[in-house]
């Protein structure tokens, strides 16, 4: 079961794209951004014909939101192994123009099937984390389409952090901002695999961004990026922490392969039922 249990938690590096290590330097420090301008010459004549800005689509009160991921993982002895994993959650909207205040609340996810295990974080544990606020902003591009991008955001579980997006998360199991979340008296969040679990702190950073479609609906590709820490583990002589360092210098992510779909909805206030 043993080495099982490290597949798994290795896997979590993997499991959502880009990864930071608890300890390590963040790939994914900032989303793909709206607000810079391009470089321009200052000297340019004012157009003939004044130029009238496009009235932005209304958004829908609500979304249901599902990221999908499929990674592909090549293993220490060369083998390829292919995953997918999923998130699912809602966000309520506040639209100001151009401006759309979201607010992300999750529900549930999916872990990757390893072998013959199924890894399961429980909804309710899930659901524990704390809403993330987004601003999102709408632009149209040369061809008339509009189109949906965020600022970062990041979704924790397990741990309560000041800033979200850019604190390092706590590497002690001690340390008061690693919450037990899911009040089974071990730090972080469970995740159980059959009899046993592993106990981590979970950030998951994330923007929103894709196309809007005539049904109001958006889908897109935007990268998500995961950094965890491992604070315990309930196998007998196991040190999860030790064992997930090791797989991970011997691991490789080769691909992976992220999708956004958020479906409007007609109530503003809805939930994961």
């Amino acid at each position: 079961m043993a080495p099982r249990l490290l597949t798994i938690a290795s896997l979590m590096v993997f499991g959502f794209g880009c990864v930071a290590p608890v300890d390590g330097s963040d790939p994914n420090a900032g989303g793909p951004g709206i607000g810079g301008k391009a470089d321009g010459d200052e000297e340019a004549a004012a157009p003939d014909v004044e130029t009238v800005a496009a009235e932005p689509p209304a958004l829908a009160p609500a979304f249901q939101i599902r990221f999908d991921s499929t990674i592909e993982r090549q293993r220490g002895d060369g083998s390829v192994e292919t995953y997918v994993a999923s998130f699912r959650g809602w966000a309520s909207v506040r639209q100001e123009g151009s401006t759309a205040h979201f607010v992300v609340h999750a529900c549930s996810t999916t872990l990757p099937r390893i072998s013959d295990r199924q890894p399961v974080l429980r909804d309710s544990t899930v659901r524990s984390a704390l809403a993330v606020p987004v601003e999102g902003y709408l632009v149209q591009d040369e061809e008339g389409q509009w189109r949906l991008a965020s600022d970062t955001a990041a979704l924790t579980l397990g741990v309560r952090l000041e800033h979200p997006v850019d604190d390092e998360l706590p590497n002690d199991r001690y340390d008061p901002r690693v919450v037990d979340a899911d009040e089974d008296e071990a730090p972080g969040v469970s995740m159980s695999v059959s009899v046993f679990s592993i106990y981590v702190g979970l950030r998951v950073k994330f923007w929103l961004e894709g196309v809007l479609d005539a049904s109001g609906g958006i889908s897109g590709e935007p990268e998500l990026g995961l950094d965890f820490a491992i604070y315990g583990d309930s196998v007998p002589f196991f040190d999860a922490r030790e064992e997930a360092a090791k797989s991970l210098g011997s691991a490789t992510g080769l691909s992976h392969h992220d999708r956004l779909v958020m479906t409007p909805l007609a109530t503003a206030t809805p939930s994961c039922q």
